[in-house]
């Protein structure tokens, strides 16, 4: 049956007296409604009153409020109905705001509306941003803090919508949002120290921030972020102890520290030990698994470059804890445990190699190799395994004895790192691992090298603090100087080599390669005795590098000096 018009305005008021009524009888039935947990009758009750009254504020209002308790029951389970209410709720408490701008109450869950929209349609089209809806909500919890500055709950919520921003923006675009997330959560601890959600979310924007630099190169800021967010986990464990998001949090942050060098043994016992307790309770929790699989990972690797005996029992618990999460997840979720697993073996790799084990090495990379070559099967349009794909074939390529078979897999790792760039035209690192092939001693045509650099150069203009890119350079220029008689042109690309080597030493004095590089540098200036003393440093950091020395063409002219010989064969 088809419904009559709604009342009509008259001029003796007596319509606006009855929707006022009707309002009234409204807002009261819908409030005890809504009070006693009936929120499908409150929201009937409500669109009922605002029929008979739409201009009424209190009742839009509420029905902004009834429509928000709707959403949370519908949540997950039934994401459109989620999304229908919050839509209504958005134009509720517009219609309420605009006759009661300075309801500052009203904006605030205007702004909570808006941000809970922005994430159900997040979960709806997985793909899809919605920066405008978000940027509304921002807008919104900005006019409350902006009359009401110590709100330290509109601070998180604006804190939750601005981090919600980074997501699926560039790089510089997400850092700036998620700086904005941790300085309104730092603002909201100031008014609220004991807030342990607050303290929660902070330490996971933290991490984030971490892997964000990760991917830029940062490793100083990183290792900041970590330590920040390994700070609040420890905070928030203190007040309540045995908190399994705290433990996760700890665990992934000391990894972090761990990979990094920061005290890599005593932070990968940490996060060792963080994800066992989680596993104490639930031995099949996949993402505790996977976080105590990465850190023991970690604490292998360094065994082993210490030649520590318990370096393979520890690798193998890591292998371990990949199977166990593999058998605990669905099939695609076993082919990214599989992935992960091959990005292991990779790491296991280079740490046997730097540690002079190039037997074991060898057999680590072809295993890496033989699990990516089915990772890549899974998935060819991923990236990260075909990234890993071309670094097992460029570490076989340098253990290699044959030059065709030299040639051979650094031309396969090129093709990988080809494909890869063409889906992630605009990632740093893999023009990092594009530069590390052509800097490589041996088969590389000397036109690749100049240009590559060229190529780096220009990416340092817009990324001056990427370590990896800095490193790269170094490299290529040696390469380059390497190639070049002696003259101008090579004792300028040597003096910029030495910049950069003299920058890595003193910025990251543990790192092996990079006092290895300076030695390079050092020898093509014709300073043999400082180069001698710079090499002697970095094999007994990474014994591996007396076999990258020994078929270093820059080593040649003293292939046979007696100096040379007793550093590299040890």
């Amino acid at each position: 049956m088809r419904q009559g018009p709604g009342p009509q305005p008259r001029t003796d008021g007596s319509v606006d007296l009855v929707g006022g009524l009707l309002a009234l009888l409204a807002r009261a039935g819908a409030g005890y409604l809504l009070g006693a947990g009936h929120v499908a009758g409150a929201r009937r009750l409500t669109l009922w009153g605002l029929r008979h009254a739409p201009d009424d504020p209190e009742l839009c209002a509420l029905r902004g409020q009834v429509c928000l308790r709707a959403a949370a029951m519908y949540g997950s389970r039934r994401l459109d109905d989620a999304i229908a209410c919050l839509e209504e709720a958005d134009a509720a408490y517009g219609k309420a705001i605009v006759r009661r701008a300075r309801a500052w109450e009203l904006h605030r869950e205007r702004g909570l509306a808006l941000l809970r929209l922005a994430w159900a349609l997040g979960a709806s089209e997985p793909e899809t941003r919605h920066p405008e809806i978000l940027r509304r909500a921002v807008a919104e919890m900005t006019t409350v803090i902006e009359a009401q500055p110590r709100r330290a709950e509109v601070l998180h919520e604006r804190g939750m919508a601005h981090a919600t921003l980074r997501m699926g923006a560039p790089d510089a675009e997400a850092e700036r949002w998620l700086l904005l997330a941790v300085a309104d959560l730092e603002a909201s601890l100031r008014l609220r120290p004991h807030a342990h959600e607050t303290l929660f979310h902070r330490g996971e924007l933290h991490l984030e921030l971490a892997r964000l630099h990760r991917r830029q190169g940062k490793r100083g800021p990183e290792a900041a972020a970590a330590r920040a967010a390994l700070e609040d986990a420890q905070r928030l464990l203190r007040a309540k102890p045995g908190l399994e998001p705290a433990l996760l949090l700890r665990s992934m942050a000391a990894a972090v520290l761990a990979r990094l060098g920061q005290d890599p043994a005593g932070h990968a016992d940490l996060a060792i030990s963080s994800a066992a307790t989680v596993l104490e309770q639930n031995p099949r929790h996949t993402r505790a698994l996977l976080v105590r699989a990465e850190a023991r990972v970690i604490a292998a690797c360094n065994l082993a470059l210490q030649a520590d005996a318990r370096a393979s029992l520890v690798w193998r618990q890591a292998l371990a804890d990949l199977d166990s999460a593999s058998d605990a997840v669905g099939l695609r979720g076993r082919e990214d445990v599989g992935a992960l697993r091959a990005g292991a073996r990779g790491e296991w790799a280079m740490a046997q190699r730097r540690a002079g084990a190039l037997d074991a090495a060898r057999e680590a990379w072809l295993r890496s190799l033989e699990d990516f070559e089915r990772a890549v099967d899974d998935d060819p349009a991923d990236a990260d395994r075909l990234i890993g794909r071309a670094r097992a074939q460029a570490g076989l390529a340098e253990l290699a004895t044959r030059p065709d078979e030299r040639a051979a897999r650094r031309a396969r790792a090129a093709e990988d790192l080809a494909q890869a760039t063409a889906i992630r035209p605009d990632d740093l690192n893999l023009l990092v691992l594009r530069a590390d092939l052509a800097a490589a001693p041996e088969g590389t045509d000397p036109g690749d090298a100049r240009s590559m650099l060229e190529e780096v150069d220009r990416a340092l203009g817009s990324a001056p603090d990427h370590e990896g890119l800095r490193a790269a350079r170094r490299r290529l220029l040696l390469r380059v100087a390497a190639l070049r008689p002696p003259g101008e042109d090579r004792a300028a690309c040597v003096a910029a080599a030495m910049a950069e080597c003299e920058r890595a030493v003193r910025d990251a004095p543990a790192d092996a390669l990079a006092h290895y590089d300076h030695a390079r540098a050092l020898f093509l200036g014709g300073r043999p005795a400082e180069a001698y003393a710079a090499l002697e440093q970095a094999v007994r950091k990474a014994p591996g590098l007396r076999h990258t020395a020994r078929h270093d063409p820059i080593w040649a002219p003293v292939a046979h000096a007696d100096g040379f010989r007793q550093l590299v064969e040890g």
